[in-house]
């Protein structure tokens, strides 16, 4: 088992963009070292981690209709969440242990608000996917700036 097969399971499952990343440097260099979001925090022995991002239809944007939104970007969750799945059984039909993280999730001991304990963007810019922004949205080589202007535009949900 390794990264590629990984992701092309992970493509072959409906992923639209995939990375992996080694877990010490993480572990290492959190996000924000007073609250450290560190794979450590979630199970001491992992060793890597799988970052799986599919994008959400650009009608979307256009929709004023607040429950449509909702649930487009829900759906889109929800697709992320049976990859991760899949995926986690993929990796132990291989002999490895995995499990899908929770991509949408509050800890109220990190900084007492919508604070997970990884942070999903800066995991996708640690295992290639793309860099943050001046405005820390994620932006990626296959789908851009996730500018809401432009009809081409996507917008990505993250899951591990």
């Amino acid at each position: 088992m390794d990264a590629q097969a990984v992701k092309a399971k992970a493509r072959e499952l409906g992923a639209d963009l995939v990375g992996v990343t080694d877990t010490a440097r993480l572990n290492l260099h959190p996000p924000d070292p007073r609250w450290p979001q560190t794979p450590e925090r979630i199970w001491s022995e992992c060793q890597s981690i799988i970052v799986i991002a599919r994008r959400i239809p650009a009608g979307f944007f256009r929709s004023q209709d607040l429950s449509t939104k909702l649930y487009t970007a829900q759906l889109v969750m929800n697709s992320l969440d049976r990859i991760a799945l899949e995926l986690s059984y993929f990796i132990e039909e291989s002999g490895f242990l995995a499990f899908p993280a929770a991509q949408n999730y509050t800890d109220p001991k990190l900084k007492k608000a919508t604070y997970g304990p990884l942070s999903l963007r800066h995991l996708a810019v640690e295992a290639g996917i793309g860099t943050l922004g001046l405005n820390l949205n994620l932006l990626t080589p296959d789908f851009g700036t996730q500018s809401v202007s432009s009809g081409d535009s996507h917008r990505h949900q993250f899951g591990i």
